[in-house]
């Protein structure tokens, strides 16, 4: 059975739903019309009704919006919690191993000191046995010193020094006895290659009252001759038991010194070789 309402046609139970959900009092009539305004009322609370409803689904979606990210930060912060733990535990492992390199460096100090200690009773007691050994090779040294003073001017200061460097170690008792003949030991070998040895070296030498760098053609320590950065060739003279560079003007000597620097510039060190004079008395 249905009620006409204001021209339109609603079911009992239609109605019924409305007035329940709307707090208006509607009244109807035992002949079944409705009063004026009661349709309005009516469609009004149908309309809040389907309102309250999506706002209640909205805030059903932002919930689980918010819930989302709630989740989502709970698991960042986790992640970051154990990045922390795994991190302290990392710091905890290299401040371990600091700790003994610390341990360990300072036991080697330790020892070091211990062997440094050591050395140097070692030294005193050598230095103590060769203390009669020190006069010896002082003497030796000084001997060497006037053989290259008097030899072939082969980078003469040079030799000097390094001699010189051993000897004045020897006085100051910096280098012990046994150890300096050692080191002389060494300084002669090198003196014996010297006159085994053939090459072209750079050096200066002393032309009048000038020092030149100029290069040098040595054979063995027997013979020298050089050639200037201006074209001049000489040779290295010993007269009045000094040596002495003088600059050749004879042609056959020019031709023979220029052989012999193309000689050992190819490698060329053993044959048959026409040289100057150099016992002549220097020009």
């Amino acid at each position: 059975m249905s009620y006409q309402c204001h021209k339109e046609k609603l079911s009992y139970r239609q109605l019924k739903s409305a007035y329940s959900t709307f707090p208006t009092q509607v009244s109807i009539m035992k002949t079944g019309r409705f009063l004026p305004g009661t349709l309005g009322a009516a469609i009004l609370a149908i309309s809040l009704s389907t309102h309250a409803a999506d706002n209640i689904d909205n805030m059903a979606d932002a919930l689980v919006k918010l819930r989302g990210e709630v989740e989502e930060l709970q698991n960042s912060l986790d992640n970051k919690k154990e990045q922390h733990r795994n991190r302290m535990a990392s710091l905890a492992v290299q401040r371990t191993e600091l700790e003994a390199n610390m341990q360990r460096n300072q036991l080697e100090l330790k020892q070091l000191k211990i062997s440094l200690d050591d050395a140097r009773k070692r030294a005193a007691d050598s230095a103590i046995q060769g203390k009669d050994l020190k006069p010896l090779v002082l003497d030796a040294a000084q001997q060497l010193k006037a053989v290259i003073s008097t030899g072939l001017p082969f980078k003469v200061q040079e030799r000097m020094s390094a001699l010189n460097d051993i000897i004045d170690q020897i006085e100051v008792d910096v280098l012990a006895p046994h150890k300096a003949v050692n080191r002389l030991w060494a300084f002669y070998d090198d003196e014996v290659r010297l006159t085994k040895e053939s090459g072209i070296y750079r050096q200066p030498i002393k032309l009048g009252a000038d020092d030149v760098l100029a290069d040098v053609a040595r054979v063995g320590m027997v013979l020298m001759y050089f050639q200037t950065s201006q074209g001049e060739f000489g040779k290295a003279v010993h007269a009045d038991g000094q040596w002495n560079f003088a600059v050749t003007h004879d042609e056959t000597e020019k031709k023979q010194i220029a052989g012999l620097f193309d000689s050992l510039k190819k490698q060329i060190r053993t044959g048959y070789f026409e040289l100057p004079n150099t016992l002549a008395v220097a020009e």
